[in-house]
């Protein structure tokens, strides 16, 4: 949208709030709280930060004690969208004033669409808090949104307790306290582990990859270990791509605590194998990319058999892939199997390479030909001779065929011996 066309759109939301922000229809209501949305939205375009913060509070100055609950969380959320705002200008203590405004007003909602909201400002709060440096009070900010929402009885609520939980996690793994935040990403677990909702699915499987970081610094290996097996085991099957995502994120890890601390060829070779099964065909670039970062880690491991196997595997599945880490992959595959003894592949390679070079020998040969024959057509056309012309042009492209099978047998076979020869010397 164009300047001028914002600027229309502008005055137009302003005029829908003048005429209905106070209709006694509580849909025409929503109508103007609707267009204080989307005038910010035109306000963002043009950049005016201030003027889009005024908005915000002439949403919650019109709105925020509004009998509709559909009219209250536009209220609440345009609360925690000027918190956003104001920390992006860099007005941290504004943005965790406004945070606590959403929770002083909508905290105790009856409705749980405004409480959510409050939840949301609660995290938003430990965030800047996060952001300053005053983590201690960030840990406790958390703490607050458990207190407040852990046991509310909504489904809404529960994703930013989770949130907020693991926030507190990583906070206090910041801070060093690595058994508390052990002990934080087991609660969230223990309380969201069995839900069906996608998003806490995910808060979870997060959790647990954490969790098992956390443990792998302290070097408590085996329940590192353990602990992305149960990613695996709970989550191995989703299909939603940000678990996915953390399950192939779990297995990488395994596979850097086995590889670091000992662990067994064949273990490795299996958690590899894991890896490959699972994400080699997935419609994801970056989790294809880790199965052919597997493939390659077997070959790493020096067994020459099932190395060489594996780099073939490498070129046979992404051959084609025109994504830059996986096409890496392929073509350090290509090089290392050019010193790799007994490739079955690369002598495929050797030789289709050579027979396209007969085939382009081939075709020059045809157009020298055919350039030829049409020369020669066009002499005797010169010279009257109409039928020894048409037979010349009709005759000799199908004879000239013929002889450049012979010529490219008699000049390139030699060459296609040569290479048979060299592949079964390597």
């Amino acid at each position: 949208m164009t300047l001028d066309r914002n600027e229309e759109a502008i005055a137009t939301y302003e005029e829908i709030v003048r005429r209905f922000s106070e209709d006694p229809d509580p849909a025409l209501r929503v109508q103007a709280a609707e267009a204080l949305e989307n005038k910010c939205v035109a306000l963002d375009t043009l950049g005016r930060s201030e003027e889009k913060i005024a908005t915000y509070e002439e949403s919650v100055r019109l709105f925020g004690e509004d009998p509709d609950p559909a009219l209250r969380v536009q209220a609440a959320m345009s609360l925690v969208s000027k918190s956003y705002e104001q920390a992006t200008l860099g007005r941290n203590e504004e943005a965790i004033a406004s945070c606590e405004e959403a929770v002083r007003r909508f905290g105790e909602d009856p409705d749980p669409a405004p409480r959510k909201q409050a939840a949301s400002a609660l995290f938003d709060k430990g965030l800047v808090l996060c952001l300053l440096d005053r983590n201690e009070e960030a840990i406790a900010t958390y703490e607050e949104a458990v207190r407040r929402f852990g046991e509310d009885p909504d489904p809404a609520l529960r994703e930013p307790v989770a949130a907020a939980l693991g926030s507190k996690g990583e906070t206090l793994g910041d801070l060093g306290r690595n058994e508390e935040a052990i002990a934080t990403y087991e609660e969230i677990v223990r309380r969201f582990g069995e839900d069906p909702d996608p998003a806490l699915r995910e808060l979870v499987a997060a959790a647990l990859v954490s969790k098992g970081a956390t443990l792998g610094d302290l070097d408590r290996n085996e329940e590192a270990i353990a602990t992305y097996e149960e990613i695996v085991r709970r989550f191995g099957e989703d299909t939603d791509l940000p678990v996915r995502t953390l399950v192939a994120r779990a297995l990488d890890g395994k596979d850097v605590l086995l590889r670091e601390n000992g662990g067994s060829d064949e273990a490795i070779i299996a958690n590899d194998d894991e890896i490959v099964r699972r994400f080699v065909e997935d419609p994801d670039p970056a989790l294809r990319e880790r199965a052919a970062r597997a493939l390659f880690g077997k070959f790493v491991l020096g067994q020459e058999e099932e190395g060489t196997a594996a780099l073939e595997e490498i070129v046979r599945r992404f051959g084609e892939e025109t994504e830059p880490g996986i096409s890496g992959y392929v073509e350090t595959a290509v090089k290392a199997l050019k010193n790799t003894p007994g490739s079955e592949l690369w002598r495929e390679m050797r030789m289709e390479r050579t027979l396209q070079r007969c085939r382009s020998f081939k075709l020059w040969v045809i157009a020298l030909g055919a350039i030829a024959v049409a020369v020669f057509a066009l002499l005797e056309l010169i010279a009257g001779k109409w039928v020894a012309a048409l037979l010349l042009f009709f005759v000799g492209e199908a004879v000239w065929e013929f002889v450049a099978d012979i010529v490219t047998g008699v000049l390139v076979s030699p060459f296609i011996g040569a290479a048979l020869f060299f592949n079964r010397r390597r």
